[in-house]
């Protein structure tokens, strides 16, 4: 699919047309498993980013075309963890990633599942192979 936009969940199906122009039935082989363009793999802690930043709510609550409210930190280099602070330094929200993803989707919700306000925000991407770790910041609009 050519026209994938990375970070969106799309859904296939597969049918097929027999001699006579008999389609088979998409709902036999449908799938309920979304598949995700996602980004590189860093190679260092320099290639994180956070997209989009500044992170614009529309007025519906969502980000772009029928997307969820999702900051993407992209270019992660490996098994690491991720901190997101309010500038006063509390924590917002906190994972540890295990698997080689290159990218993770947050839904831009904090630990008590509340979504977060107009601000600056600070992360630090900490490695868990031992390659250090990266601080930097993103905007919020709402």
């Amino acid at each position: 699919d050519s026209s994938a936009v990375r970070n969106f969940t799309y859904y296939y199906y597969v049918t097929a047309v027999d001699e006579d122009g008999i389609e088979s039935s998409h709902f036999v082989v449908r799938s309920n498993i979304g598949a995700s363009p996602t980004t590189f793999t860093g190679r260092t802690l320099k290639d994180v980013r956070v997209v989009p930043n500044p992170f614009v709510f529309n007025s519906d609550g969502n980000y772009g075309a029928g997307a969820e409210n999702r900051i993407v930190f992209a270019g992660l280099p490996g098994p690491c963890k991720i901190t997101i602070y309010t500038l006063t330094g509390d924590i917002v929200y906190k994972i540890d990633l295990t698997e080689n993803a290159g990218s993770y989707q947050w839904n831009s919700k904090t630990k008590y599942n509340q979504f977060i306000t107009s601000g600056l925000y600070i992360y630090q991407v900490e490695s868990t192979e031992g390659k250090g770790s990266k601080i930097g910041k993103f905007i919020v609009i709402r």
